[in-house]
């Protein structure tokens, strides 16, 4: 069993907990920088929350696959 295995089932249980990880870690950065970019923090905040949801998909619509 690989360290990689099962990842997927532990991001679902704790779905809850990165989501919110996320939006304090955007949080932080606008307040450190004045909101100046925080159409980019959005962007990459809505980017991890389609990766944590399943949707597998950036901001490319290409599905990234991994060759082993």
């Amino acid at each position: 069993m690989g360290v990689l295995d099962g990842m997927g089932d532990q991001i679902a249980k704790h779905k809850d907990k990165i989501d919110g990880a996320v939006e304090q870690g955007g949080d932080y950065v606008d307040s450190k920088t004045d909101n100046k970019y925080a159409d980019h923090v959005d962007k990459g905040q809505d980017y991890l929350r389609d990766k944590v949801s399943g949707q597998g998909e950036g901001q490319d619509g290409h599905t990234e696959t991994r060759q082993t």
